[in-house]
């Protein structure tokens, strides 16, 4: 029996981060690292993760600009901006325009990271049942017809 694996884009210009998180063993996440953000949003619509993690300083394109795009490709997946803001009305505004689900603070540690991912998949996992239930029962069990 082969385990599934959620797909997770991990896009950072920064290679020490992603050396970071290259060697730590995710359970049950497999994640595609990206120093390019046109090769990501290029694999996107191919890969189709179900969580999209973003740097927000970046040089060819921020992390908003990325975010909004792969919005568009993937309505659905989870958008998350990674930050090294200390301000946390920044992303908090990220959030409120609709480009990111969430964010996480670098310095980045995996298993802090780890456990954002896992609370995440199971938002993810959550809103699906809840869509797939309204579909075959409808929008309420109690609403009078």
């Amino acid at each position: 029996m082969s385990e599934e694996f959620i797909d997770v884009f991990f896009l950072d210009d920064e290679k020490d981060i992603i050396d970071t998180l290259i060697d730590y063993e995710f359970n049950g996440f497999k994640l595609h690292f990206y120093q390019d953000p046109g090769k990501c949003l290029e694999d996107l619509s191919k890969i189709r993760p179900w969580i999209i993690v973003s740097d927000q300083r970046m040089p060819n394109m921020n992390g908003n600009e990325f975010l909004k795009q792969a919005k568009e490709i993937l309505p659905l997946s989870i958008k998350i901006m990674l930050t090294g803001f200390t301000d946390e009305a920044v992303p908090a505004d990220l959030i409120n325009n609709g480009c990111a689900d969430g964010f996480f603070k670098k310095p980045l540690d995996p298993s802090a990271f780890e456990k954002l991912l896992i609370k995440y998949r199971d938002i993810y996992v959550t809103e699906n049942i809840v869509k797939r239930y309204k579909a075959v029962f409808g929008s309420s069990q109690n609403e009078e017809g």
